[in-house]
């Protein structure tokens, strides 16, 4: 069961932070808002949807959970001239069990579910597969 993003759902609580971010290490840094908005959808299902940005790329991310584990994550996010999906695939005990990831240049749209990535046979928790995803939600809800 996927839930469709709407902003009428109820329960939910939007939180937002300031990342600084710049071209290079040495030029000026900007402000840019990093917003999470966290939906209990009803007594099974929450959404974490988020959204990060920095000195030219943007990601929006959202993070499925049933009865508080996550079974899908969907990544959308472009930069200069490229955008790109992620989407992650788990079994009940949040081991990840698909990995599909498609990707455009020069403008053009993503298109199509994607192409079935290799799992990291290290790696079969799906924590481990977005912990920076997981670092950009945390800054925004802990500061840290």
């Amino acid at each position: 069961m996927v839930f469709r993003y709407s902003k009428n759902w109820q329960n939910c609580e939007t939180k937002k932070r300031v990342k600084y971010d710049s071209f290079d290490l040495e030029s000026e840094k900007f402000p840019f808002d990093q917003v999470v908005k966290t939906c209990k959808l009803d007594d099974h299902y929450e959404l974490i949807r988020g959204e990060f940005g920095g000195y030219e790329w943007g990601k929006q991310l959202s993070i499925y959970k049933k009865d508080g584990k996550i079974f899908f994550v969907l990544v959308e996010g472009a930069s200069e001239g490229w955008s790109y999906t992620e989407r992650y695939y788990c079994d009940r005990d949040e081991n990840l069990i698909q990995l599909l990831e498609n990707e455009a240049d020069g403008g053009e749209e993503v298109k199509g579910p994607g192409k079935a990535t290799p799992l990291d046979p290290a790696k079969p928790r799906i924590q481990d597969n977005i912990a920076q995803h997981l670092s950009d939600v945390n800054f925004v809800l802990t500061g840290k």
